[in-house]
């Protein structure tokens, strides 16, 4: 998938939405850096994170016991003009079980 979405961004620029897929296909493949990865490459493609964004890459953490950065996320996300939700809350919570 993450190929795919390379490939992919060199011929048509990636939006929030191609993101978000290529994100969410890294975390249920317990590829949480690359979740870190293309977060930070969403401003440098001129693409605005959303909640799903945030979401994904806090349980991506979460799941890999990066519980530090699961709550650095979720900070991150608190201070923004995002609105938390149920997810945002579960994910933080989860990652200090």
């Amino acid at each position: 998938a993450l190929c795919l979405f390379w490939s992919m961004a060199s011929e048509v620029p990636p939006n929030v939405i191609s993101f978000n897929a290529a994100i969410s296909a890294c975390e249920k493949c317990g590829e949480w850096k690359e979740t870190l990865r293309l977060l930070e490459a969403m401003p440098e493609a001129a693409v605005q994170p959303n909640l799903i964004s945030f979401n994904s890459t806090i349980s991506s953490c979460e799941k890999a016991r990066e519980w530090q950065r699961a709550l650095s996320f979720f900070e991150v996300l608190s201070f923004s003009d995002l609105q938390l939700d149920v997810i945002s809350f579960n994910a933080a919570i989860s990652a200090c079980e």
